[in-house]
C-alpha cells in the first residue's frame, strides 16, 4: 500500500505486508492483515508470516504494517544469512530472519531479531555495502515538517542487530510518513555514497504543489548525515493523495518522474540529450559575432550541459564545464532564471559558458539574446 512492490528473494520466495482488516477477523491462514508474508513462487503455497503481538489494536487504530514494504538484504555472514527489515505506521523498523520469520505470538514479545524506532513510515527502507564490507539499512519516518532519515549498520556478531551510525537532521519532507531513498555510491569507495530523498507536496506554503529532492551524505560527522543538495524536483497537484516517489538513480544521474514532467540531475555519465526537435539554438543568435548572451528558465542540469528555455519556447543547449573551473556559476535550481555568457559554440551547438550567474524571473527583464 505504501507503493513499495513485492519483494523477491533468489530462490524464488515472495514477500509482502499487509495492511489493516476488520479488528478481531485475523486467523493467520487466510486473513492475515498487518503481517510480512512469504509465499512461494506460484503463489499458492503460504511459507511463513510475521505479526507483530499488537496486531488487534493496530487494526483499531488503522496503523498499518502494510505502509512501509519488504527489503529484503543481501546475504550476511553470521548464523542468519538471510535477513529482511520492514517498517509501518507505528514506526519499528523490525530485523526478520526471512527463514524463519516468527510468526505470530499474542501478548509477545514478538519472535524478531531487532527492532528499532523510526516514526511514522508510509515509505520503504534502502540498503548499501560500506567500504568496510558491512552492510547498512536507510530508514526513514517522520511527519511532514520532522522527517528524518537514518543509517543504520547490520550487526552480525555477537547478536544480529541494527546499530545506528547516524541520521540526518529532521527536515520538512512535506507530509506525514518520511521519504522514499535511494542510495548511489562508486562501488564501495570511503565518501562517495549519497541518500537521495524525495519529498511530497505540502499542500500550503508559497509552493505548495512542490515535489523536493534531498541528497545526504551517507557517512556521519558528528553522528549527523551531511545534506548535500536540495532543490525542487517536479510538482504533484493532487496534494490530498500520496505522491509516492522514488529518485531513480543510474549512470550518475538521478531520476525525478513527477506529474507530466522528469527532472534529471548529476554531475557525469554523458551529456543530457534534450528531444531533437527542441535541441536547437534560439533563431535570434548570430554566432558569428561574439561574445554570445542567452537569457532563460534552467530546464536540466546535469553532467557538463545544462538546457534553458527561452523567451521564445525554444530549447539552448550549455556547457558549463568553463564556468565551473573558473568558479563563474553558482547554485543551479531548476525552474529559475540564468543569464549565460560565453564565446564560442561546440561542434553540438551548446554554447560554452564562460559566466553562468541569476536572471530575473520575469523575461520582461531579460536582456536580448546575442
Amino acid at each position: 500500500m505504501s507503493g513499495y512492490g513485492i519483494a523477491a528473494a533468489p530462490n524464488g520466495k515472495l514477500f509482502f505486508s499487509t495492511g489493516n482488516s476488520g479488528p478481531g477477523t485475523y486467523d493467520g491462514v487466510r486473513n492475515i492483515q498487518e503481517s510480512v508474508v512469504k509465499v512461494g513462487p506460484q503463489l499458492v503455497n503460504l511459507l511463513g508470516i510475521f505479526t507483530p503481538s499488537n496486531e488487534f489494536d493496530m487494526d483499531k487504530t488503522d496503523a498499518d504494517l502494510g505502509s512501509g514494504g519488504v527489503l529484503l538484504l543481501p546475504a550476511q555472514p553470521g548464523p542468519f544469512p538471510n535477513l529482511a527489515a520492514t517498517a509501518g505506521k507505528l514506526g519499528p523498523m523490525y530485523l526478520l530472519n526471512r527463514d524463519s520469520l516468527g510468526g505470530f505470538t499474542p501478548g509477545g514479545p514478538d519472535k524478531v531479531l531487532d527492532k528499532k524506532p523510526i516514526k511514522h513510515c508510509l515509505c520503504g527502507p534502502s540498503y548499501f555495502t560500506g567500504p568496510d564490507g558491512i552492510g547498512r539499512v536507510v530508514s526513514s519516518g517522520g511527519n511532514a515538517i520532522n522527517a528524518q532519515i537514518t543509517v543504520w549498520k547490520i550487526q552480525t556478531s555477537p547478536t544480529v542487530a541494527f546499530v545506528q551510525e547516524g541520521a540526518a537532521l529532521p527536515f520538512a519532507s512535506g507530509q506525514d510518513g518520511g521519504t522514499f531513498t535511494s542510495v548511489s555510491s562508486n562501488g564501495t569507495q570511503a565518501g562517495t555514497t549519497i541518500i537521495w530523498a524525495t519529498g511530497r507536496p505540502t499542500g500550503t506554503g508559497p509552493n505548495p504543489i512542490a515535489v523536493n529532492l534531498y541528497a545526504f551524505a551517507a557517512t556521519p560527522s558528528g553522528g549527523t548525515l551531511p545534506l548535500l543538495f536540495s532543490s525542487q524536483a517536479g510538482s504533484w497537484p493532487n496534494t490530498g493523495g500520496g505522491a509516492n516517489i522514488v529518485p531513480v538513480v543510474a549512470n550518475g544521474w538521478v531520476f525525478v518522474a513527477s506529474n507530466k514532467k522528469l527532472t534529471i540531475f548529476g554531475l557525469g555519465g554523458g551529456p543530457f540529450v534534450a528531444r531533437a526537435e527542441d535541441a536547437t539554438k534560439p533563431a535570434a543568435l548570430d554566432t558569428n559575432a561574439p561574445p554570445h548572451e542567452i537569457t532563460g528558465v534552467l530546464e536540466h542540469a546535469g553532467g557538463p550541459v545544462l538546457t534553458l528555455r527561452t523567451r521564445t519556447g525554444k530549447i539552448a543547449r550549455v556547457d558549463d564545464s568553463d564556468a565551473l573551473r573558473s568558479g563563474q556559476i553558482g547554485v543551479l535550481v531548476p525552474g529559475n532564471a540564468y543569464a549565460v555568457q560565453g564565446t564560442t559554440y561546440d561542434s553540438t551547438g551548446a554554447l560554452r559558458a564562460q559566466v553562468v550567474g541569476r536572471a530575473k524571473a520575469s523575461p520582461a527583464f531579460w536582456p536580448p539574446d546575442r
